[in-house]
């Protein structure tokens, strides 16, 4: 019953998945200007993991330049609508699986439960783990930096916040000097 119902979540989810795929698609091939469909140069597959295994999903390139009014979409002579939409190709969900639990065992424990509790861990690799792990934590870090320097912009002239000081006592704390 379990596995069925895997099956069943992982069927449903892939139908969900191409539907949007195709309203994305639909949307992008659009001229904005003339409302004319810009022409497809080609056509390829994107594959979307998810807890419930990889999904292929097409994705057609698009020619950037409109044959009706000329109005150009895109900087490069051609793009893709799904692949700018899909940067990482892995769903949040899937990527939050895997973070949690190898924020709390080995890399190839939590492989293992995956493996175990989610279709889509069937061929994951611990190493797979490792680098999805390493690639959310730099992008918490770049989204933690960002959010100290838009504070800086924003309150460095601010008299009601000294942030030289707080950031001096903060340092001062944080030394391995004996506390009195």
């Amino acid at each position: 019953l379990l596995s069925e119902s895997r099956d069943l979540m992982g069927n449903l989810q892939g139908v969900v998945l191409r539907e949007q795929a195709a309203e994305v698609v639909a949307a992008a091939r659009q001229c904005q200007h003339c409302s004319q469909l810009l022409a497809v140069k080609g056509s390829s597959a994107v594959v979307y993991r998810t807890a419930f295994g990889k999904i292929r999903l097409d994705a057609p390139r698009l020619y950037s330049r409109c044959s009706s009014c000329g109005v150009r979409v895109a900087r490069a002579s051609s793009f893709s609508p799904l692949a700018n939409a899909l940067p990482e190709r892995t769903h949040p969900q899937w990527s939050w699986l895997q973070t949690r639990y190898a924020s709390a065992m080995s890399y190839k424990l939590a492989r293992s439960f995956l493996h175990t509790s989610f279709a889509g861990a069937a061929n994951l690799p611990s190493s797979s783990v490792r680098a999805n792990v390493q690639h959310v934590g730099a992008r918490l870090e770049a989204e933690m930096q960002q959010r100290a320097e838009d504070f800086w912009v924003e309150h460095h002239n601010d008299p009601a916040v000294d942030v030289e000081a707080a950031v001096h006592a903060r340092s001062e704390h944080t030394r391995d000097e004996p506390q009195e």
